[in-house]
Parts: C-alpha cells; structure tokens; sequence
C-alpha cells in the first residue's frame, strides 16, 4: 500500500522508466491513456486510432487494405454477405454484377433491361423493346405510331407531312392534298407528263387538261368539255344527230331485231316513219307535195294535167 520510487522500477518483466511502463506481458488497469487516446472496458477512444495502414478518424474508416465483418454500414448503406443495400449513390470506377458491367456511363455485357423509363443517350443491344414496339437488327416493329422531325429509308424523306424522293409507292389507298411523281398509277391508269391513259373509265364532275385524255370510256356528270368546248360540242352534235335519225326510222339487225350498238355496229335495215312532207317540194317548178295533195283531193289535178296539154284556156 506504500509508494514505489526508483530510477528504474522492474518486477523482472516490466518496467517503468520515467513514466514509460515498457512490458511483454498484460497490463490490467480500469483505464489505460497517454493522455490522449484511452482504453477503458475494452473499448478504445482517441481523435485517431491507426494500425499504420486503417485508419480511424472522427468516424471515418481510411484503409488501402480490406474491411470485413459480418455486417458493413456508414448508417445508410449497408454490405451484408456480399449484398450492397442503400438509399443513397453507389459510385466506383466500375461497377459489375460479373456477367454486366458499367463503366464511364456505358453500360456492356447486358442480357434483358427492364425499365419503366430508360433516359440514355445510346442503348445498344441484340433487341430493344417497350413491349410494344420492337428495335432488332435496324428494323422497327410496332403496332403503335412512329413519330420524328424526318423520318428517311435514306432515299425517301418524310418531313412535315411532305414525302420527297421516293421511288414507287405501292398502298391500297392514298389519301394525300398533292401526289407528285414521274408517274402516277393504280395499275391501271396511269398519268405521265400530264396525260392520263387508261382502259377503265374516266368518271368525274370536271376534268381541266391540257395535255391528252384517253380511255375506252369519259363520262361526266353533266356534260365533258375541254378548253375549246371541242368536246361538248361535238358530243351536243353527236346527240343531235341522233335524236333526228331516231325520228327518221327505226333501225334493225339483220335478224330483225332492234339495233342497240353503242356505236351502230349492229344496224342492218332501217324502216321509214312516217313524215310530215307537206312542205316538200315534187318539182322543179317549186310545187310542194302538199300543193299536190290538196289539188288530187279536189280533182284541181286533172284540170292542171289538161291545161298542161291544151293550154290555160
């Protein structure tokens, strides 16, 4: 219970020089401090505890060796069993699963990504799909609409609703304010250089050309007609025409029956009606049939006969 004084205090093991207790064995005490760091029931504090290489500093764990445990957290993140769980960023140099890897912002080895929304300036894979629309091997499958400033094959380009160099169009309808071509078909007309050629029919309200129409058939509405009326006037004649030879008589094929030929063909006999002729003349003396209707009714025309032999008197 005295005071141990001396240069040197030793119990053959340790020793205790000028405050400095040197020993190969334990050192057993309540709390043990230099004055800075100090161990008390098993637990060490100082503003830094080092091993040389780790070190500890205002919570913060500094190693360029290995940090293990059954259980790695800063409170947020959380490593257990080789599994990083957090809230917060994951940063590092490269980041992989083993088969995926992401480095610099680029993302290589994937097999499938599932995304509610996928923001990246390049995504490169075998197949890219939202599940409605398909990207694979360059072609776009989709069920849905694909919308762009330009959409281009290359050769043809849709911009702004106009399509310019397009080759052939082949579509089961086309609905559009201007086609513009060097030739316009359906595969049956077909419209080069302002002319129209077909062999089906030419049926609308109006038809302004200045080049040639042609068909087997060109109806109108009401009438057809060119810049000259060339048409409807020969078309009014043509009509004319027909009307005073149905007048006329009645036309026949030669089996007797009526001639319905659009173009005549067919007509083999024609039978007079009958004509009013009262205003026809039957000489040269300018004698109309009716003049000599009347006189034969009458008996004039016996008179006239003999005045024509013995003279008027």
């Amino acid at each position: 219970a005295g005071t141990v004084r001396g240069v040197v205090v030793t119990d053959g093991t340790a020793t205790m020089t000028a405050g400095n207790l040197t020993t190969t064995g334990t050192v057993t005490a309540g709390t043990v401090t230099d004055g800075t760091a100090t161990m008390t029931a098993g637990t060490v504090t100082g503003t830094v505890l080092t091993d040389g290489t780790a070190t500890l500093t205002a919570g913060n764990l500094t190693t360029t060796g290995t940090v293990r445990g059954g259980t790695v957290t800063d409170g947020t993140a959380t490593l257990t069993a080789g599994n990083l769980t957090t809230t917060g960023t994951v940063r590092g140099g490269t980041l992989t699963d083993g088969t995926a890897t992401l480095t610099a912002g680029n993302m290589t080895g994937l097999g499938t990504l599932t995304a509610t929304s996928l923001n990246a300036v390049t995504v490169t894979g075998a197949t890219v799909t939202d599940g409605t629309a398909t990207l694979t091997a360059g072609n776009l499958t989709t069920t849905g609409t694909v919308r762009g400033g330009t959409l281009t094959d290359g050769t043809a380009t849709l911009t702004g609703g106009n399509l310019s160099g397009l080759g052939t169009l082949s579509a089961t309808n086309l609905n559009a304010v201007t086609v513009t071509g060097t030739t316009v078909t359906d595969g049956t007309a077909t419209l080069t250089a302002g002319n129209l050629t077909t062999t089906g029919n030419i049926v609308v309200n109006n038809v302004t050309a200045t080049g040639a129409v042609q068909g087997s058939t060109v109806k109108g509405t009401t009438s057809v007609s060119d810049s000259t009326n060339t048409l409807s006037t020969t078309a009014n004649t043509a009509a004319q025409a027909n009307a005073k030879a149905s007048a006329l008589a009645t036309y026949t094929t030669a089996n007797g029956t009526t001639a319905t030929a659009a173009n005549g063909s067919d007509i083999a006999n024609a039978a007079l009606k009958a004509v009013d002729a009262a205003n026809a003349t039957a000489s040269s003396s300018g004698t109309t049939v009716g003049t000599l209707g009347s006189e034969r009714d009458t008996g004039n025309v016996f008179l006239n006969f003999f005045r024509k032999l013995f003279g008027s008197n």
